[in-house]
């Protein structure tokens, strides 16, 4: 199979959420179903500095992931965003999409995400 022929395979099984903080309708877009999944934001890296430390063990810092992203900056040794733009903050692979979302939107005590909401 030619590599066009798979990008347009997996063009066509994508779909895009968007996750709203302030009602919980977007998680009826989700599927229950086993999958690759990528969460992505035009937020500006540095307002990411200031969300405080994670509330559980296994949650993702932020503000540490950030910090260490400018530094890398500094070498010239990472991709930042442009003003405005959405960049890929996370991606991972799930056998239930639905309750990964919910992990990183909500948190997961036992589990690595991002705990968005928390």
């Amino acid at each position: 199979m030619k590599t066009k022929a798979v990008l347009e395979i997996i063009e066509t099984r994508m779909s895009s959420v968007e996750m709203n903080f302030n009602n919980d309708e977007w998680r009826t877009s989700v599927p229950s179903v086993p999958g690759w999944y990528f969460i992505e934001t035009n937020t500006p890296p540095e307002a990411f500095q200031n969300v405080g430390p994670p509330k559980g063990q296994h949650h993702y810092d932020i503000p540490k992931k950030v910090e260490q992203s400018l530094a890398m900056d500094e070498y010239d040794a990472c991709i930042l965003p442009s003003t405005n733009s959405f960049y890929f903050v996370y991606s991972g692979e799930s056998k239930n999409l639905k309750a990964r979302a919910r992990e990183h939107m909500s948190g997961h005590p036992k589990t690595g995400c991002l705990a968005l909401y928390k």
